[in-house]
């Protein structure tokens, strides 16, 4: 017969999943290794806390509530810092797809400056600011190359151009010229600012990780700072 002691453990809450983790759901493994690790990371982060939550409702009468709430801050560690150091290369693995994509875009665009660009920029700078924008606008919509590269290549105070109108219209030029990388970006950049998005809430859930026990208030403090740093404010709890 199991030996029950005067202290055994009792039953710990759940604690509310980090929810933006969900986003993994609008993330396409197939475009590359840095969406993979994002989708993994989150899915699999999620995964874990789910998981973690059936072990902190569970009760073990063979052992006492000082040697459980052990288990969980030791689970809760190790549970912190796959999701800290994770975070940190998905990070990295995700910024160099989307450079790679970039990569590609830039290549099948190709708007490279020619020995003409200083005079075409000479002529627009000369243009009154109507002139210039509807000159801007007709070189984009016959895919003038040489000047667009002209333009696109220096800041607007060398061309005079609008940097609203420039971006705008590269931004168009590039989704026609190069359909599929452009489309692929937008899905790398989206992972990214998904990614960014779950920043606060990985925080708020690595400090209830250990909620019920000793050390809550000092991992709540310590996510707080960190999350500080990067100018997010943690709510309590």
């Amino acid at each position: 017969m199991a030996t029950t002691f005067a202290t055994s453990p009792a039953a710990l809450s759940p604690v509310e999943l980090p929810g933006k983790l969900n986003y993994h759901h609008d993330i396409n493994p197939e475009l590359s290794s840095g969406m993979k690790a994002a989708k993994d990371f989150m899915s699999g982060t999620l995964e874990k806390a789910e998981g973690f939550n059936v072990r902190r409702g569970m009760v073990d009468d063979r052992i006492t509530h000082g040697a459980n709430e052990h288990q969980i801050v030791l689970l809760a560690d190790k549970l912190s810092e796959a999701a800290s150091v994770g975070y940190e290369r998905v990070k990295g693995e995700l910024a160099a797809s989307t450079a790679n994509v970039e990569a590609r875009l830039e290549a099948k665009v190709a708007l490279t400056p020619t020995t003409n660009a200083g005079e075409i920029r000479s002529v627009f700078r000369a243009m009154k600011p109507a002139e210039r924008s509807a000159a801007l606008a007709a070189a984009f919509e016959a895919g003038d190359k040489e000047i667009l590269a002209a333009v696109v290549s220096t800041p607007a105070f060398i061309h005079g151009c609008d940097p609203a109108q420039v971006a705008a219209l590269r931004e168009s030029y590039n989704r026609k010229v190069a359909y599929i990388e452009h489309l692929e970006l937008e899905e790398h950049r989206k992972a990214t600012r998904y990614l960014a998005d779950c920043l606060a809430p990985l925080g708020g859930w690595k400090a209830r990780l250990y909620r019920g026990t000793k050390d809550h208030a000092k991992k709540h403090a310590e996510q707080k700072a960190v999350l500080a740093s990067y100018g997010i404010e943690m709510a309590d709890g």
